[in-house]
């Protein structure tokens, strides 16, 4: 699943927008808020994901957990269950608790391209 990112603010603001601000990470567009969109994820296959292009290599950059954690959030408001705060620090402290160190992993954090479409 594919949440997509867009440098267009939605109208009107919902809880399942989020907004990253500006130069919140160094491979989106800089000096430029970013808004992941929970109501337009879509989902692919694996053979047209790829990683991002960005300081001249392919790389596969992640988002901070708390970031991650509250895309996760809003995709689940956008299809109408909204997750309650304990069930959310309950997903954290497993994430945790996994060997994961608190650091999220490229792949879910939903920002896998699709080769034929551009970054910002």
């Amino acid at each position: 699943m594919v949440v997509p990112f867009s440098t267009v603010a939605p109208r009107p603001v919902e809880k399942h927008h989020l907004c990253i601000p500006a130069n919140a990470y160094p491979f989106f567009k800089p000096d430029t808020e970013v808004w992941a969109k929970g109501d337009m994820v879509c989902h692919v296959s694996f053979e047209r994901l790829d990683r991002i292009f960005y300081d001249g290599k392919y790389s596969s950059p992640s988002l901070n957990l708390e970031d991650l954690r509250r895309i996760k959030c809003l995709v689940w408001e956008a299809m109408g269950c909204p997750v309650l705060e304990n069930q959310a620090q309950a997903a954290d402290k497993k994430g945790m608790e996994d060997g994961s160190g608190g650091k999220a992993k490229a792949r879910p954090a939903g920002i896998l391209l699709l080769k034929s479409t551009t970054v910002v």
